[in-house]
């Protein structure tokens, strides 16, 4: 099987991140811990459609999905009745992808506010 724990890692730290943030919402509001997680990050951004998002992060070469993923009921239960933005970076991502991903989240939402 894949190692998963580098991507895990850099998926902690982008969410740890993301969640000091009062523009961006990390769900599930309480996740399980890392190690026993998927490399998957779902978030959304206040005030901003996930779908939209989406579009100006591919524009940075960011490949994101925005909506409700085939799972409305889901999305609702999080507390995301429009969706969520899901991030799921490759296995061999560098901290450099990862910085890449963090600067154009944030210049999305500026772009956005």
């Amino acid at each position: 099987p894949p190692d998963l724990a580098p991507v895990r890692r850099r998926l902690e730290a982008l969410e740890a991140t993301l969640r000091e943030d009062p523009e961006w919402q990390v769900f599930p509001a309480e996740p399980g811990p890392w190690h026993r997680r998927l490399p998957v990050l779902a978030l959304a951004a206040t005030e901003v459609p996930v779908s939209v998002l989406a579009s100006l992060l591919a524009q940075h070469g960011v490949h994101a999905r925005g909506g409700l993923q085939c799972a409305p009921d889901v999305c609702a239960d999080l507390g995301a009745p429009r969706g969520v933005l899901r991030l799921s970076p490759p296995l061999d991502a560098s901290d450099e992808d990862f910085a890449r991903v963090l600067t154009a989240l944030r210049q999305a939402r500026a772009t956005l506010a």
